[in-house]
């Protein structure tokens, strides 16, 4: 799969998250622009209290209906 259909597979997902409430649309900014920042970039300048509350809001995108 390339990068461009991981992305837009993510988009879809969240924007399915925020719909259902899941999340807020500030946290799926948040979660698109980590994944957006590419793997090293994200941690090495990611703090980690940052890496908690990204785990949280993928879990609750992943568990969205």
């Amino acid at each position: 799969m390339s990068h461009y259909q991981t992305q837009k597979r993510l988009r879809l997902k969240v924007e399915q998250a925020i719909e259902s409430k899941a999340i807020t649309a500030g946290e799926g900014l948040t979660i698109t622009h980590h994944y957006a920042m590419g793997s090293r970039a994200a941690s090495r300048y990611t703090s980690a209290s940052s890496m908690v509350l990204i785990a949280d809001i993928s879990r609750r995108v992943r568990l969205a209906k």
